[in-house]
C-alpha cells in the first residue's frame, strides 16, 4: 500500500484499499499522503486526503512537500481534505514558501494566496510583508494587505521600510 502511494499511478488501488473494512491506520495513511505528495501524485493525494489522512501529520509534511514542489493542485488537495492542516502547519508552510528560492514570483504569489485562503496568518505573514517591502515585491505586498496582514509587526517595520525608501506606491497599498 505504501509503495503504491509513494510511486504514484495507483490511485484507484489506493482508493479501493481505503474503502475496505481493513484499511490501514490513520498514522500509516497520513504518512502515505506525505509520500504521495512528495511524488506529486495528485490523484493519490486526493484519495488519501478524503479518507482518514491527517493534514497535520509530521508538522503538515504533505503540505510542505507540495509547496516545496510548487504544486498548488497537490497543496489544495491536502488543504481541502477531511482533516486539513491547522494554523501551525499552515504558518510554517507559509514561512517555507517565502524562503524558497526555486519558485518563480508568479507561482509564489499563487501559492501564497492558497495558503492565505486556508488560514495562514500572524507572524508568518507579517514577516513576509516586511520582506516584500524590503525587496519591493509589489504584488506580494498587495496580496498580503488584501488578506489583512498586520503592518504592526516589529514596531511597524514594513511601514518604516516604505518610508525610508520614499515609496509612495507601496505606501498607498499599505
Amino acid at each position: 500500500f505504501r509503495y503504491a502511494c509513494a510511486v504514484g499511478g495507483s490511485a484507484d488501488l489506493v482508493a479501493l484499499v481505503l474503502s475496505s473494512d481493513g484499511h490501514p491506520s490513520v498514522d500509516w495513511v497520513s504518512q502515505c499522503m506525505v509520500e504521495a505528495a512528495r511524488a506529486g501524485c495528485l490523484d493519490t493525494v486526493v484519495a488519501l486526503s478524503h479518507s482518514v489522512a491527517d493534514g497535520n501529520h509530521d508538522n503538515a509534511a504533505a503540505l510542505k512537500a507540495a509547496v516545496g514542489l510548487g504544486r498548488r493542485d497537490v497543496a489544495l488537495a491536502v488543504i481541502l481534505g477531511s482533516h486539513p492542516p491547522g494554523p501551525v502547519g499552515l504558518n510554517e508552510t507559509f514561512d517555507q514558501l517565502m524562503s524558497a528560492e526555486n519558485i518563480n514570483p508568479n507561482d509564489k504569489i499563487a501559492m501564497a494566496e492558497v495558503l492565505l485562503c486556508a488560514g495562514a496568518q500572524g507572524d508568518a505573514t507579517a514577516k513576509a510583508l516586511v520582506q516584500a517591502c524590503t525587496t519591493d515585491y509589489i504584488d506580494m505586498i498587495h496580496l498580503l494587505v488584501q488578506y489583512g496582514t498586520s503592518i504592526e509587526f516589529q514596531d511597524a517595520a514594513a511601514v518604516r521600510k516604505i518610508v525610508s525608501k520614499a515609496r509612495m506606491d507601496q505606501a498607498e497599498i499599505v
